[in-house]
C-alpha cells in the first residue's frame, strides 16, 4: 500500500510539472524622463517580434510652487531606418499611479523611445512631468 501511495504522489508530481507553465515578461529596459514638451531617447533597446508593452509611473509638478499637478503624456517607440515604424501610447495620466501601454506585436529591430507632454499647447509650459518605467516583451 504504501509503495503504490508512493508511486501515485511521485506521478502526480511529474504530471504536475508537465502542466504547471510559468509566463513572466522580460524587461528589456528602465527609462526616465523630465519634460517639459517632449524628450527622444538616444538609447537603443532590442525588441523581438513579440507583444510588447510598457509600465510607468509620472507626476505633473507645477513650476512656480512645486506642487503636482495632473497632465497627460504620451510614450513612443520609433524603429529607425528602413522598414521603420512608430507606434504611441495612449494619453496617459501623470498622477502618481502605474500605468500600462500595449504596444501590440512589434517587428524585430532596434527602438527608441520618445515622450511628449499631451496637454502641451504653443506658448508658455507652466509645469513639467517626470516619471519613469519599464519596457517588457
Amino acid at each position: 500500500m504504501r509503495k503504490i501511495l508512493k508511486q501515485i504522489f511521485v506521478s502526480g508530481i511529474l504530471i504536475s510539472g508537465v502542466y504547471c507553465v510559468t509566463v513572466s515578461a522580460k524587461s528589456l529596459g528602465k527609462f526616465t524622463f523630465d519634460i517639459d514638451r517632449a524628450v527622444y531617447g538616444n538609447t537603443g533597446y532590442s525588441i523581438e517580434a513579440k507583444d510588447t508593452w510598457t509600465t510607468s509611473t509620472a507626476n505633473g509638478i507645477r513650476y512656480s510652487d512645486g506642487k503636482k499637478v495632473t497632465k497627460s503624456y504620451q510614450i513612443q517607440l520609433n524603429k529607425k531606418g528602413i522598414g521603420g515604424c512608430t507606434k504611441w501610447s495612449p494619453k496617459m495620466s501623470a498622477d502618481g499611479d502605474s500605468h500600462k501601454a500595449d504596444f501590440g506585436k512589434l517587428s524585430k529591430g532596434t527602438y527608441y523611445i520618445n515622450v511628449s507632454n499631451a496637454d502641451y499647447q504653443s506658448g508658455l509650459v507652466y509645469f513639467h512631468i517626470k516619471g519613469g518605467g519599464h519596457i517588457r516583451q
